[in-house]
């Protein structure tokens, strides 16, 4: 029988989840904390319990089938394209704001592959989109004066850049707009 460890969500104690000890280690945070205390429960409390179990689905098929280099710039607003293993395309298909959820979940955790194909998936929503569209997408109102427009603009060079660090301009907008 495997090891399991305790994560407690932001849920709370109630709501604890026991995962597997050699699945939730995909975690580079979680390991340092079982190393640390093998037998304490793990505090979870800035992720949701919903969004812990995505979590946990993906380490336990990452773990057996690892996520393959994602060519960038993508090939397409269809995940189906960007990546050579389907589940991983049908992983991404979640609602915006699960998967930017799943972003922080996975920079929080220090699982490098999720936050690579959560952050994917966004930019394959976004891919080849006016600022405009990007908005409507995101739910954005537009905050910016021209001028403020233009700056951001030539700063994050939004046509230009791939994906790589797509959940920074997402936390900065997110900052900016609450």
């Amino acid at each position: 029988m495997a090891e399991k460890v305790i994560l407690i969500p932001a849920e709370g104690e109630a709501e604890k989840i026991e995962a597997e000890k050699g699945i939730i280690s995909l975690s580079h945070y979680v390991r340092s904390v079982i190393e640390a205390d093998p037998e304490e429960p793990i505090d979870l409390s800035n992720i949701k319990k919903s969004i812990l179990l995505e979590v946990i689905d993906y380490c336990t098929y990452a773990r057996k089938n690892p996520l393959k280099k994602i060519e960038k710039p993508l090939k397409s607003n269809d995940m189906v394209n960007n990546v050579s293993d389907r589940w991983y395309a049908d992983f991404t298909t979640k609602n915006d704001k699960v998967l930017y959820e799943l972003v922080c979940a996975a920079d929080y955790l220090e699982i490098i592959p999720l936050a690579e194909i959560s952050c994917a998936a966004i930019a394959s929503k976004v891919k080849g989109k006016s600022i405009e569209e990007i908005r409507n997408i995101f739910h954005i109102e537009k905050g910016f004066t021209p001028e403020e427009e233009a700056d951001l603009m030539k700063e994050f060079k939004w046509e230009d850049e791939s994906f790589q660090n797509l959940s920074q301009r997402l936390n900065h907008i997110i900052i900016l707009h609450g």
